[in-house]
């Protein structure tokens, strides 16, 4: 048993139990079990240190795999490196079309993540552009300073779906809306330029038209001269 874990599991691993005076046989028998199945990827990193993560690891992480885990992120970066940059050939990513996707795919969420933390990582490169092995180094070296797993991202990055524009704005109807757009309320000039059915008046309600009868423009009392003034409005 000592022999397989100095083997597998690596000699820090194996230091640490034998400081601990760890119980070999009954570490086998009920916590290596315990563990392997409540913390399976956490296992697998440990016994497995600086190894490439079997397929099953994979198979959680995607139904069909590491493969087509990458192959469909290499697409995916190809498509948002050419986003907004008719001139760009798909080779390399920008830090604004690496924002852009991170958004999308909810990576940078203004907290845990945010576009000073992805700028501070893309700038380590010096480099405006960088190519898709770059790149995946960026993720890397981003998920290492913010704690957070490389993997879950280039998930989320996978399967934001195609690069486009999602507009927030609704159709607001709120108290505040309505009063701000009834003419009824309207004041001055503005109130002028629509009838008592709320419809503008065009031209005319735009520009002051001369019609020759001597009052000014507003005027209410017209033709009211030798009325009494209780007849007046």
């Amino acid at each position: 048993t000592t022999s397989v874990l100095k083997k597998y599991g690596g000699i820090t691993l194996y230091s640490i139990l034998r400081i601990l005076n760890v119980n070999f046989p009954y570490l086998f028998s009920y916590y290596l079990p315990t563990f392997l199945k409540f913390c399976p990827h956490l296992a697998i990193a440990l016994l497995l240190p600086n190894r490439t993560m079997p397929e099953f690891y994979w198979r959680k992480v995607h139904p069909k795999g590491k493969t087509y885990m990458g192959e469909k992120f290499e697409n995916q970066f190809h498509q948002f490196s050419k986003f907004g940059d008719s001139k760009s050939d798909g080779t390399t990513i920008t830090l604004s079309q690496s924002d852009k996707w991170m958004k999308q795919a909810k990576v940078i969420d203004g907290k845990t993540c945010t576009t000073t933390d992805t700028g501070i990582a893309f700038k380590k490169f010096k480099s405006q552009r960088l190519g898709f092995a770059d790149y995946s180094k960026f993720i890397e070296d981003l998920a290492a300073t913010k704690k957070l797993n490389a993997e879950n991202i280039k998930k989320s990055m996978t399967e934001c779906g195609a690069p486009g524009t999602h507009s927030n704005a609704t159709d607001d109807h709120s108290s505040v809306v309505d009063r701000l757009t009834d003419p009824s309320k309207y004041t001055g000039s503005h109130k002028e330029r629509f009838d008592e059915s709320g419809h503008g008046k065009g031209l005319a309600g735009r520009t002051d038209v001369n019609d020759g009868a001597g009052y000014v423009q507003g005027y209410k009392n017209k033709d009211t001269y030798d009325k009494p003034p209780e007849e007046k409005k």
